[in-house]
């Protein structure tokens, strides 16, 4: 005895998913991805918790993102192209919202190592720039060695000249006065000076090649791409101390601030009444000016050492972004702009269908009362031979009984499928007594 057979099942095919549809998955999981390994680079802890922790915002960074791309294009655009004005501010504002807080932590994160890095270089080449200005400054400054000294030569052949001759203070009595004394107590200072000038110049070229190999040092750790980069920033900061600390040592040896302080005390002079401390102040204000206008051509003695950089962090990265326009351009697009211009163009694709929509849609037919007056025989006229009209638009529809769809031939007639518009027709103009149609 043969089987039944099996009853053919019916599976309806499932609608294939829309192009804005996968673009919208596939925008947010390239958000999941950026995510993840933006938090694990911002996270500071790691291992295990680390991954685990930037899994989790990552999952919950695309699934917020899908969500809220999805309602404003599918929901929001075609309400705002219905005229619903507040709904597609509010769809574009949570994209907008959404995307810029995403495109904000995405970048940072998968820029912030080489953010740390740049930071790092840049205070390089500030501590190179710092050292070479120093050094040039003092070097420069050892040039008032000379001028220093002959301060201290002339006030010393000034004041034994006073001892003898008063030829400084013009007085009838000579010896060793007033203006002597004061003469002899500059040039002592002068010549203080002028020694620890001397002795600075000795060490200063040992302490210029210690601050050279420290900037080498530098460079070297910085360039050791296999050490950690946390490992380097320690080693760094250390670096970063001995140079500060040789060069501290060179303005020590070469003490540029003194020598602007004795031309201060030369040019603000002595306090001596008579005719005799006004030629002992111009004498030493013709000094203070001379060691003044040497000092003036130094450049930088005062300037600031620059400070060791801090931890990169979100804000930093921004500093570089021009430096990283194309990893910032990337992340712009999946986060901003793939979702506006999915919402812009399905609000023209739905604006554009109404209005062919409306195109394509008839005019309505005008009722009988609009296009004839009431009350007038005519009217009442063709209301009374609208009845033969009836009758025969009544044969014609009952005629229709016997007709085959589709125009084919009944018998000798043909007959046709009327449409909605044949109908509007026909019920407008049987009370005129004419076809439908016509």
């Amino acid at each position: 005895m043969s089987q039944p057979p099996e009853p053919i099942i019916y599976k309806p095919k499932r609608p294939r998913p829309s192009m804005d549809a996968v673009l919208l998955i596939a925008s947010g999981i390239g958000t999941s991805l950026m995510a993840g390994i933006a938090m694990h680079a911002l996270l500071p802890e790691t291992g295990a918790l680390a991954w685990g922790k930037a899994m989790l915002i990552a999952v919950l960074a695309g699934g917020v993102a899908y969500a809220v791309n999805r309602f404003a294009v599918e929901r929001g655009a075609p309400l705002a192209a219905t005229g619903y004005v507040t709904a597609g501010l509010m769809s574009v504002c949570s994209i907008l919202f959404i995307g810029a807080g995403l495109f904000a932590s995405t970048y940072a994160g998968m820029t912030l190592s080489s953010v740390a890095e740049l930071q790092l270089h840049d205070h390089g080449r500030r501590l190179d720039d710092y050292a070479a200005t120093q050094m040039r400054s003092i070097t420069q400054g050892t040039r008032a060695i000379p001028v220093v000294e002959l301060i201290r030569d002339d006030l010393r052949s000034k004041a034994s000249c006073e001892v003898t001759t008063s030829c400084v203070s013009g007085n009838d009595v000579v010896g060793r006065g007033p203006v002597a004394r004061t003469l002899e107590l500059i040039a002592d200072r002068a010549d203080a000076i002028a020694k620890q000038l001397a002795a600075g110049e000795a060490v200063r070229q040992d302490l210029a090649l210690r601050v050279a190999g420290y900037l080498a040092d530098y460079q070297r750790v910085l360039g050791d791409t296999d050490t950690p980069l946390s490992a380097r920033r320690r080693d760094l900061i250390a670096i970063d101390g001995r140079i500060d600390q040789a060069i501290s040592a060179l303005k020590e040896a070469i003490p540029l601030s003194l020598l602007g302080s004795y031309a201060a005390e030369l040019k603000q002079g002595v306090a001596m009444e008579g005719n005799a401390g006004a030629r002992v102040n111009a004498l030493l204000a013709s000094h203070g000016r001379a060691l003044d206008d040497v000092l003036g051509t130094l450049e930088g003695a005062n300037a600031p050492a620059p400070a060791f950089p801090p931890r990169a962090g979100v804000s930093s990265t921004f500093d570089y972004i021009l430096h990283f326009m194309p990893i910032a351009a990337i992340t712009a697009v999946v986060e901003l702009i793939l979702p506006i211009a999915l919402w812009v163009y399905t609000f023209i694709a739905i604006v554009w269908d109404k209005e062919q929509a409306q195109r394509r849609r008839p005019a309505a037919p005008l009722a009988p009362s609009e296009k004839h007056g009431a009350g007038t025989d005519e009217n009442h006229r063709e209301r009374k031979s609208g009845g033969n009209s009836f009758n025969h638009s009544s044969r014609r529809m009952n005629g229709q009984k016997n007709r085959k769809p589709h125009g084919r031939m009944n018998g000798s007639a043909a007959y046709f499928d009327p449409t909605d518009d044949d109908i509007s027709d026909y019920l407008a103009n049987a009370g005129r007594g004419l076809k439908g149609g016509q």
